[in-house]
């Protein structure tokens, strides 16, 4: 009997505990946005410091989730690494305090909270780490594509060297044939000429009868020592001519050489598009957050400049971005990972959460990378998106438009939110900060998010399809499933282009609320 009302008794203790870990009542809680206005971080720094040394604990607590809760807004990862670690040493005093008092409930309650402090450092640190390993791989992909292209430049340059030793070797062969033709008629009609005059000399000496019977002797010795098919053979046969057919022979085991190679960075070409297509956005993480989207992608090459990129944020939001690269290929590629490490530094490590200010802190480390002067030399360099910060149970969508427009079709009507006429990464002179725009969604709404190639593939007699067309298009199909719109899309693209080369890379996505 005694062990079963232990046994409730402890239930009800947890119980208890649990209660007052989840109550409002909990001394530390979030401060208002009046206060961290009017409050300086480097005194709530000051006071934790102080409230430490003498173990007045609770109003530290206090302080110190002040101090970290700003120092988060200004991004500083240094010194919210300092505050976590004052915030968890007094939760260490307190839990020890409580225990020696044999204060358990508040022991137990302050271990809690501990532990999920000892979580947020190590996620951080985990988020940290990540977005590094990223960055680094940007910069490996980049310095790989540095390789290719000076492999590609070589191959090409051997190439035209092949081909001039090819032009030259034939240029030498129609001499030497040309030298022994006239070599040829030479012997041909001088040889023959000459054995008649030296018979006619020595005919003069003999009876006339004698003598012509000498001359016709004599041509007739003549004629058949001319061979031409013997002297063809013989020039066919000399040193000159077989040194050229070994050179020739030497070259193209080069060409067959380089063909491998080729074919070795072709391989290597599909390992990367696999790795590139790892850090888009997986299609799990879409469906779970999207009720209803479809994707139309079809790069140019092999690989992509364009790109579509998405997370979850821990307060219920998503973030969705379309973006192109410039360029296309291998460049556009290394451009594009390039970009999705630094967007996901700034979301995770920097804990950016506006997607203009996102844009912003991009923007800055590609021109910081290329440094400006080198920035203002490469005109092609850049990225133009759309970001955007979805919340549908709250029903609005927040977004940045750098260079590329956002679509919204409602009611049977097309509305073009513009653009920022101003390119991510891209050195400009007097470039104004990126514009956060709103909009509150509907159910039904249909949101387009898209690159310029669509608009820009011509025909076969060279016209472009156009943003009229694509907007018809789109708005022609909207009341259609996602799925329906998108095979819509590729049978137009097929139709327009027919047999002309696709001269961009081709991204559209398509989302209903």
């Amino acid at each position: 009997m005694k062990k079963f009302n232990f046994s409730i008794l402890l239930i009800v203790l947890v119980l208890i505990v649990k209660a007052q870990v989840a109550s409002p009542s909990d001394p530390v809680r979030p401060v208002s946005a009046a206060v961290l206005q009017d409050s300086n971080w480097v005194q709530f720094r000051e006071r934790v410091t102080s409230a430490a040394e003498v173990k007045n604990l609770e109003p530290a607590l206090v302080y110190g989730y002040k101090a970290l809760d700003l120092a988060r807004r200004k991004a500083d990862a240094r010194l919210i690494d300092s505050i976590q670690g004052d915030i968890r040493f007094c939760y260490v005093m307190l839990s020890g305090t409580a225990a020696k008092h044999f204060d358990y409930l508040h022991a137990f309650q302050y271990h809690i909270r501990l532990s999920e402090v000892d979580d947020s450092m190590v996620q951080a640190e985990s988020n940290s780490r990540i977005a590094s390993l990223q960055s680094e791989f940007a910069m490996d992909a980049m310095r790989l594509h540095l390789q290719i292209d000076s492999i590609q430049k070589r191959h090409a340059s051997l190439e035209h060297v092949l081909a001039a030793q090819e032009e030259r070797e034939s240029r030498n062969l129609m001499i030497c044939l040309s030298v022994a033709v006239l070599l040829l008629l030479t012997l041909f009609f001088l040889f023959p000429g000459y054995l008649v005059g030296k018979a006619l000399t020595k005919a003069h000496s003999l009876k006339p009868a004698d003598a012509k019977e000498h001359v016709q002797a004599t041509e007739e010795k003549a004629r058949p020592a001319i061979d031409p098919v013997k002297i063809e053979k013989e020039i066919s046969a000399t040193e000159p001519q077989k040194a050229a057919s070994a050179e020739v022979i030497s070259l193209k085991q080069s060409l067959l050489a380089l063909e491998s190679r080729q074919s070795e960075q072709s391989d290597s070409m599909r390992s990367a598009r696999k790795i590139q297509e790892s850090l888009f956005a997986d299609t799990a993480l879409l469906k779970k957050n999207l009720p209803e989207f479809f994707i139309f992608d079809k790069p140019s090459e092999l690989l992509s400049g364009d790109f579509y990129w998405a997370r979850e944020a821990g307060t219920g939001l998503f973030y969705l971005c379309v973006a192109d690269s410039k360029g296309h290929g291998t460049a556009g590629a290394l451009r594009s990972m390039l970009f999705m490490a630094l967007l996901e530094e700034a979301l995770t490590e920097k804990k950016i959460t506006s997607p203009e200010l996102i844009f912003g802190d991009v923007h800055e480390k590609i021109i910081r990378f290329l440094n400006p002067e080198r920035a203002l030399t490469l005109p092609k360099e850049g990225m133009d998106a759309v970001l955007c910060m979805l919340d549908l149970k709250g029903g609005w969508l927040r977004f940045c438009c750098a260079n590329n427009p956002l679509w919204l079709i409602r009611n049977a009507e097309l509305k073009e939110f513009t653009a920022d006429e101003r390119t991510v990464g891209r050195m400009e002179a007097g470039g104004k900060p990126f514009k956060l725009q709103t909009l509150g969604l509907r159910k039904g709404d249909c949101i387009y998010l898209f690159s310029n190639g669509f608009v820009k593939q011509t025909n076969a007699a060279g016209e472009k399809f156009g943003s009229a067309r694509l907007q018809a298009l789109l708005l022609g199909n909207s009341t259609l499933p996602m799925e329906q719109q998108h095979k819509a899309l590729t049978e137009a693209l097929t139709a327009w282009q027919g047999h002309a080369t696709q001269i961009d890379d081709i991204l559209v996505m398509g989302l209903r609320v």
